[in-house]
């Protein structure tokens, strides 16, 4: 028995030295609902100290920032928040859309006043270097785009037609930009979209708009961009096209059509990485390409190992991280930039994605979150989301028994992921960053042991009293002069914390299971510290009346911390 034991606590040992690399990924508390503070569902945006977010005072819905170091909350005169928008650092807030009065405004930082983009717009879209505001100007329209620093106006010989479900895209080539607005009505298709340069000219393209949904994308690919929707013959649409790459729109030869004979036409989901293009095919047959990224030329090819239930829109989604690109969405798999397939020690969790939710890449990772353009969880999905670091390791936030997902923002330009959701066990809203130290919640419960400890460890259990309370109970099992010593002590838990400290107590009086109403007698024996360094590792500082003991302990049970923690 002993020696199973040794093999167990060295198999540990092994797996936590292999992961010494990764950084845990943890859900921390940020803010959370309370009678004083009522939180909206708005996945607020960090602007340096300051949490831009939506509080919800009476029946009205307002904007307000929160100090992270200060705890300072301030109003910022903004009411029925339909949207706060992470970019470039900022915090774009839209209110009132649909309204008369409805305005799009950005609060930069503290102290700094907000900068009005647009009163009275009727949409807006964003672009990984601008943000774009649609208004109307009498049977014309404007765009503005925002730069993080100025705002550019740009007249239109056209109006713009926008409905509230319309999908915006943007492609920019230099200080050229074309946007495609997908106007349509749920009892009727009207398009076609529309295609508009830096110098308001506009372009319509040999694409229409799928009447019943929004079938139409617009993607950079490396000096270019490409326009994938449903094909015109005889100047109409047909619902029983397939969805095709129609057009390629490039600075120097403007918009040129695409054959529906050339495999180009059944591409979509396009990155350019690493200075090849790569692409996915739909169909009942899909295949990722590895393509030239200036003639677009088929440089290989590579059938992937399913079918796909919807021939006619559905394709693989693609992410390029680092030296892998990952193909999603019946099932995950993983190849090389040689487009050769790697096969994996553990199964790849699925993103359960399609071909319009666009994966955010970082700098060492990427973000696969189940959302259209608009933030909104894609139907018959589960809601989710999926980072991909650079070396195959990879985590997964969904529901679980521990809290219900509500919404997540990510915030490229700061690399930074927050979301919303509801803990479960306290029926409380809050507001969750995923950062790299692990907080002190319900990711501590289990039991941790030191390797060069035999037989002795710590039982930790963060609970929730009647009251609504927080508490950390924690029993050390020891030894004392060859005997068995059993300490137990319980701390607090007011505000999300990253450190902890318990008095602990020896207890004696009592007999094993003796009924008795007399409370037992206890010593104080010392302070405990604890601080979580990784989802598996506690730093702990025991101080008692002789001296510091500093250990670092790893866990040994509870796969449950993985709802709120992942190496």
């Amino acid at each position: 028995m002993e020696y199973v034991i040794r093999k167990i606590l060295l198999v540990i040992a092994m797996l936590l030295n292999c992961q010494d690399a990764l950084q845990a990924k943890s859900l921390n508390l940020i803010l959370v609902d309370s009678p004083e503070v009522k939180l909206g569902e708005i996945v607020p945006v960090k602007v340096g100290n300051q949490l831009i977010f939506e509080r919800i005072i009476g029946n009205d819905n307002t904007v307000w920032s929160y100090g992270l170091e200060s705890g300072e909350l301030t109003p910022l005169g903004v009411d029925s928040p339909s949207a706060i928008i992470p970019f470039k650092g900022q915090a774009i807030i839209v209110s009132n859309l649909g309204e008369i009065n409805r305005q799009i405004q950005v609060f930069v930082g503290a102290n700094a006043p907000l900068i009005q983009l647009g009163i009275g717009p009727i949409g807006y879209f964003r672009s990984d270097e601008a943000f774009y505001v649609i208004k109307e100007r009498g049977w014309a329209s404007d765009i503005s785009r925002y730069d993080g620093n100025q705002i550019e106006n740009h007249e239109l010989s056209g109006k713009v037609r926008y409905l509230p479900e319309s999908d915006f895209n943007v492609c920019e080539l230099g200080d050229d930009f074309l946007i495609m607005v997908s106007s349509f009505s749920m009892q009727g298709g009207v398009g076609p979209g529309y295609m508009i340069n830096s110098l308001g000219q506009a372009y319509y393209p040999s694409f229409t708009i799928h009447p019943h949904s929004r079938m139409a994308k617009l993607e950079p690919v490396n000096d270019k961009c490409v326009i994938s929707s449903t094909s015109i013959e005889g100047g109409t649409w047909n619902v029983d096209n397939d969805f095709v790459l129609s057009d390629i729109y490039s600075k120097g030869e403007g918009m040129k059509a695409v054959s529906l004979d050339d495999v180009l036409a059944t591409m979509t989901n396009f990155q350019f990485h690493k200075g090849y293009v790569f692409a996915s095919s739909h169909g009942v047959n899909p295949k990722i390409y590895k393509l030239d990224p200036n003639s677009l030329e088929v440089l290989k090819q590579h059938s992937v190992a399913y079918d796909l239930p919807y021939s006619a829109y559905n394709a693989p989604q693609l992410v390029a991280v680092g030296d892998y690109i990952y193909s999603g969405f019946i099932e995950t798999e993983v190849f090389d930039l040689a487009l050769n397939k790697i096969a994996q020690p553990r199964p790849i969790p699925n993103f359960y994605v399609d071909s319009f939710v666009k994966p955010e890449v970082w700098s060492n990772m990427a973000v696969v979150a189940n959302q259209n353009q608009a933030n909104q969880w894609r139907a018959f999905y589960p809601n989710l989301f999926t980072i991909i670091n650079d070396d195959l390791s990879f985590s997964q936030y969904k529901d679980n028994r521990d809290y219900d997902l509500i919404n997540v923002g990510l915030d490229a330009y700061q690399e930074h992921i927050m979301i919303t959701a509801v803990d479960v066990n306290k029926g409380s809203l809050g507001y969750y960053a995923l950062e790299d130290k692990p907080q002190i919640n319900s990711a501590i419960n289990g039991a941790w042991f030191d390797p060069e400890m035999a037989n002795q460890g710590l039982a930790l259990n963060k609970g929730i009293r009647h009251d609504g309370s927080e508490y950390v109970f924690v029993t050390a099992y020891l030894f004392e002069n060859g005997k068995p010593l059993w300490l137990a002590g319980t701390a607090e838990v007011t505000a999300s914390t990253d450190e902890l400290t318990v008095a602990l107590f020896r207890f004696n009086g009592l007999n094993m299971l003796e009924p008795s109403d007399q409370q037992a007698e206890h010593e104080f024996v010392g302070n405990m510290t604890l601080s979580l360094s990784d989802c598996n590792t506690i730093d702990v500082e025991w101080v008692d009346s002789q001296q510091t003991h500093e250990l670092t302990m790893f866990r040994a049970d509870n796969v449950m911390y993985k709802n709120w923690c992942q190496d």
